[in-house]
């Protein structure tokens, strides 16, 4: 069997080994700054796409704001179409029909009575909110007539006609005469009379409006 003699010198057997040991060391060296390299390539790409992802978020949160925003608009409009609406129907349920009262007028006067003077005025409209619940004094109107007839008779049927008008609160008759002066020998004599009554607006609290919509301007 052969020995394996060591032909280097004693004096550089300890170098030998110390170049080794460096070799090593360097080796090592390099593959941990490699691996450094390598981890700070990755994060660094990592952080490059998290931030372009940050970006679109930012950009995508930006745009949904600016629609909310716009959204909020739309809807203070639409608040103010609501709140214009409903006062305009409030005066629009308030007013008293004096048109339909006067044509309802024009169908009960019987033909053997004739009118002289007539006076009417409507109630005005109450303000709008006021008298929540139903609390509110209501406010009405005067309503003034005074005729020609033949007889009392047809002044008691113009009365009980009149009361059958809806916006004409409880007719009073104020007076009643015989007027000689109007009569002559081949007529009858003539007779007086003044009714009075309030005034009142029929109409229900929620009539609609005849139109759908009410246009409020920015």
């Amino acid at each position: 069997m052969l020995r394996r003699i060591n032909l280097i010198p004693q004096s550089e057997r300890v170098r030998t080994q110390s170049d080794m040991g460096m070799l090593a060391l360097i080796i090592v060296s390099a593959v941990v700054l490699a691996a450094i390299a390598f981890t700070y390539v990755y994060f660094n790409g990592v952080l490059k796409d998290r931030q372009e992802e940050l970006a679109s978020l930012q950009s995508q949160t930006a745009q949904v704001q600016s629609r909310l925003n716009a959204l909020g608009e739309y809807e203070a409009l639409d608040e103010k179409r609501r709140e214009a609406e409903a006062v305009v129907q409030h005066i629009y349920a308030g007013r008293t029909l004096v048109s339909q009262a006067l044509g309802d007028l024009s169908l009960v006067i019987p033909k053997e009575s004739w009118l002289q003077q007539m006076q009417l005025s409507s109630p005005a409209v109450p303000a709008y909110g006021a008298g929540a619940g139903g609390q509110e004094d209501v406010e009405l109107g005067m309503f003034s007539v005074s005729g020609q007839t033949y007889t009392f008779e047809d002044v008691a049927t113009v009365l009980v006609r009149l009361e059958q008008i809806p916006s004409l609160g409880p007719v009073v008759l104020t007076t009643a005469a015989t007027n000689d002066s109007a009569a002559s020998p081949t007529t009858t004599s003539i007779k007086t009379f003044t009714l009075t009554a309030s005034v009142a607006n029929t109409q229900p609290a929620d009539t609609p409006l005849p139109i759908s919509q009410v246009q409020v301007g920015q």
